[in-house]
Parts: C-alpha cells; sequence; structure tokens
C-alpha cells in the first residue's frame, strides 16, 4: 500500500504543478481548491451507466423479489453516486491561514483554532499495492460560527493541490498537539507529509 501511495503523491505533485497558479492568490493569501471537471466527468458516466443496468431492468422486466430486491438495492446506490459526484461540481475548498471551508450547498468552515480531529484513510478498488485507490482527509473541529457545534470537513484526493491541504493539515496537527490514530500517521507517513508530533514527557 505504501508504494502505492507514494506513487500517487507523485502523480499529484505533478499535475498540482500547473493547478497551484490557477489556486492560489497573493503569497500566503486564501486558496480555492476545487475537483477536477475531467475527473467528475468520468464518475458521472460511470455513476449513470451503473443506474441504467440496475434501474432500467427493475423497470421493464418482472423478476422474482429477491432480485428486484437486489436491483433496487444497487439502483440507489449508484442513484446516492451520481448524486455525490454532481454535488462535486459545486463544492469548493477554502484554505487560508485562519482556517478551512467547505462550500457547496452551504458552508462549513474550521478555524485551526478549532481544529480537533484529522483523520487520513487509503481506500483501493483492487487488492495488493498496486492496485487504484485514493485518500479521504476528515477533520473534525468547532464550527467557525461561534456556536459551538461540531462539524466535519471530508476531501478525497482527487482535488486540485491535495497535497498543499495535506501538508497545512499536518502542519496545523503538530502546532495543535492534535493525535492522529496510527493508520493516520502512517498514511500520512506514506503520503509524504509526517506527522513529527513531540513525544510526551513523563
Amino acid at each position: 500500500m505504501s508504494e502505492r501511495m507514494r506513487q500517487l503523491a507523485g502523480e499529484r505533485a505533478a499535475e498540482a504543478g500547473g493547478a497551484r497558479a490557477a489556486t492560489a492568490g497573493a503569497e500566503g493569501g486564501p486558496r480555492r481548491l476545487t475537483y477536477p471537471p475531467r475527473t467528475l466527468h468520468g464518475d458521472l458516466a460511470r455513476g449513470a451507466v451503473g443506474l441504467a443496468l440496475t434501474a432500467g431492468p427493475l423497470l421493464l422486466v418482472e423478476a422474482l423479489l429477491a432480485v428486484e430486491i437486489a436491483l433496487a438495492a444497487c439502483a440507489a446506490i449508484f442513484a446516492l453516486y451520481l448524486a455525490r459526484t454532481a454535488l462535486r461540481y459545486r463544492t469548493a475548498i477554502a484554505l487560508d491561514g485562519t482556517g478551512v471551508a467547505e462550500r457547496a450547498l452551504g458552508t462549513k468552515r474550521i478555524d485551526w483554532d478549532g481544529l480537533e480531529g484529522v483523520k487520513l484513510r487509503y481506500y483501493t478498488t483492487k487488492r495488493g499495492r498496486d492496485g487504484a485507490g485514493w485518500l479521504v482527509l476528515t477533520l473534525t473541529g468547532r464550527a467557525a460560527d461561534g456556536s459551538g457545534r461540531r462539524v466535519k470537513i471530508a476531501v478525497e484526493s482527487t482535488l486540485t493541490a491535495f497535497d498543499d491541504l495535506l501538508s497545512c493539515v499536518a502542519a496545523q496537527a503538530v502546532e495543535r498537539g492534535i493525535a492522529p490514530d496510527e493508520t493516520s500517521v502512517h498514511n500520512f507517513a506514506a503520503a509524504g507529509c509526517p506527522l513529527r508530533l513531540e513525544p510526551e514527557v513523563g
């Protein structure tokens, strides 16, 4: 898995090179990160094909109840996948020196001072280290609006300049003494952003 993640990190770094000029504002200023339309077009097409292959027979052919239930369940999964993909077209991550925000149907923001949890997971579609895979970064903390409610922001590694976001989050976690779980620590290190937390004394 680690070899594949290092390969992913290299691929994202190469892709992010051209995206940084478009997403970066003034030095140290805010940045707007989005999901590449090219990637979303492919996800949309795959979701549409999956929905057609499951909902189509369900509507056109009378089958056994067990088969209908299975087809309905698969169709619901593809429908949710399509809805999530469509939402990604509207999703933007705003990153600046004071925090991170996710803008889609609404806005969720976590100031770095309110960051409480960091989790990084690796998912793969194939077995073995050479399988295709992606990372999911999940941040939890208190809402920046002062309401005290908990907020969760999750982003995938297909996001433009994901490595920059990962590096920023790693630095903030170290600065604030946030200790992620062992799996996340390993994944951060494999992705090229090791969390060098100071050992506790005593």
